[in-house]
């Protein structure tokens, strides 16, 4: 087996397990209110350091698992993640793509455009209850903490980006 498809096969199973903790764990965890969106901040990451198509599957991959796992509207993590996936590749100069501080300003309008997507999918679902307590107490909380657990998982993905980058141009 090529090393890429045993790395791959890796990043499934990262996928799966994030997917996991983020459905079972993480709501238990609150931090002002609201838990991290893991997937969020791995998939904007990647996103930056990978290119907008390669953070578009890996965001599918992570949508469908949260999707499985939740009990939200089917497809609105995988469109939520899929939007927040395509931010990074909008004219950012690829020098700063690998630069922390860049990681903090795409998670932040990932995680924008992922409520706005969510609190959509939801109206368009018919809980209208739930939306306004997401939009005015959750956004803000939940912007600063994903924005601080970037902080965290960006250097050991732009690790993961740079050990992995030299053998992907072998395929």
């Amino acid at each position: 087996m090529h090393i890429m498809d045993a790395l791959y096969y890796l990043f499934g199973v990262l996928i799966f397990l994030l997917g996991l903790t983020q459905s079972t764990v993480l709501p238990h965890i609150r931090i002002a209110g609201v838990h991290p969106d893991l997937m969020l901040v791995l998939v904007v990451c990647w996103s930056m350091l990978r290119g907008f198509r390669e953070g578009v599957i890996w965001a599918l991959m992570a949508g469908i698992v949260l999707d499985l796992l939740s009990g939200a509207p089917f497809g609105m993590f995988t469109l939520s993640l899929v939007c927040a996936a395509l931010l990074p590749g909008l004219g950012t100069a690829n020098f700063f793509r690998s630069h922390v501080l860049m990681s903090l300003v795409f998670v932040s309008l990932g995680t924008v455009c992922s409520y706005a997507i969510s609190l959509l999918m939801l109206y368009l679902a018919g809980h209208e209850a739930i939306i306004f307590e997401m939009a005015s107490r959750q956004l803000l909380p939940g912007v600063a903490i994903n924005a601080g657990v970037a902080l965290i998982f960006f250097p050991p993905i732009s690790w993961l980006h740079r050990r992995t980058a030299s053998r992907e141009m072998e395929w």
